[in-house]
């Protein structure tokens, strides 16, 4: 607030209304798409060493992205249109733009026993494209919470601007090129901020992962192939068509970050504050939300 108060961010689910959400289930062959086909210098490097792995890029995907600053006269733009941002006269106005990924993730991660929320946007990162997920939480120009994917439009791989940086929501690992073989466990798509792997939306045996086959955070455990091919029995998360898609929380200790006005997401492991997110205090649980969304195919 103006006078510097705190607002705390909600942290109940409201259904907007939005044409392709009937009820709780999200019809994506309904959502209106950003239009456009635009491709971009993409950098992204993985660096080991025995203990850590550095991702390193400028977060920009390696595929095409849709065109933001998002075209007038289309449908994306009128939603959009009536949301603020900060910098521009309207959300639709955003561009992307290239920015400083850099973060240092354990390369054996451990799990706690206690799960640690969510409080930061950035969720972790794609490698097989070198773009971040984000969380699928925002809030609304009334100031509620809402699924983005329930609320607005994005491009065709599922990604959008957010302060100039292009990330990733809901079905985005669609559009991953290795989706592995059928019949066979998911392949590697990216690594939380813990180090933990997220893996694509099949189990053993090829079998399709629900909710139900995963705990708070959105991951399980069994043998998965991790460094080097190698197996072993490991705790990852898993992509799903079921909210919260990606990440209800961490089952590690996710590596702690901070962005500048520069466009910089950077380790911070000198951070004392006890908040790591660096955009209002955004600090909750997402798999304690109300009001889970699923997606529906046509």
């Amino acid at each position: 607030m103006e006078d510097g108060t705190e607002i705390p961010f909600p942290t109940t689910l409201i259904k907007p209304n939005s044409s392709w959400v009937d009820g709780l289930t999200i019809d994506i062959s309904k959502i209106p798409t950003v239009n456009g086909s635009v491709t971009m210098n993409s950098e992204f490097d993985i660096n080991l060493t025995d203990t850590t792995r550095t991702l390193k890029g400028n977060g920009i995907p390696n595929h095409p992205v849709g065109i933001f600053p998002i075209e007038q006269g289309t449908e994306a733009y009128d939603i959009y249109s009536t949301l603020p941002a900060e910098g521009y006269a309207n959300a639709a106005e955003i561009p992307i733009k290239p920015y400083n990924l850099d973060v240092t993730l354990p390369r054996y991660p451990t799990v706690n026993t206690e799960s640690a929320c969510i409080e930061s946007l950035m969720l972790g990162v794609a490698i097989q494209t070198g773009a971040a997920w984000h969380v699928d939480y925002a809030v609304d120009a009334s100031y509620q919470a809402v699924d983005p994917n329930a609320a607005l439009p994005t491009d065709w791989a599922w990604g959008h601007p957010y302060e100039t940086e292009y990330h990733y929501h809901g079905y985005s690992w669609k559009s991953f090129p290795d989706q592995g073989k059928e019949g066979e466990h998911s392949p590697l798509f990216g690594y939380a901020l813990d180090g933990f792997g997220i893996y694509g939306p099949r189990s053993e045996g090829g079998v399709p992962v629900t909710n139900d086959d995963l705990d708070e955070c959105h991951g399980h455990v069994h043998i998965i192939e991790w460094d080097d091919g190698q197996m072993i029995e490991m705790f990852h998360y898993h992509v799903n068509t079921e909210y919260p898609f990606t990440l209800g929380c961490f089952r590690g200790t996710p590596m702690k970050i901070s962005s500048t006005e520069a466009g910089q997401v950077t380790e911070n492991n000198n951070d004392t504050s006890g908040s790591v997110n660096v955009r209002a205090g955004l600090v909750f649980g997402v798999a304690s939300m109300v009001a889970a969304f699923v997606f529906a195919f046509a």
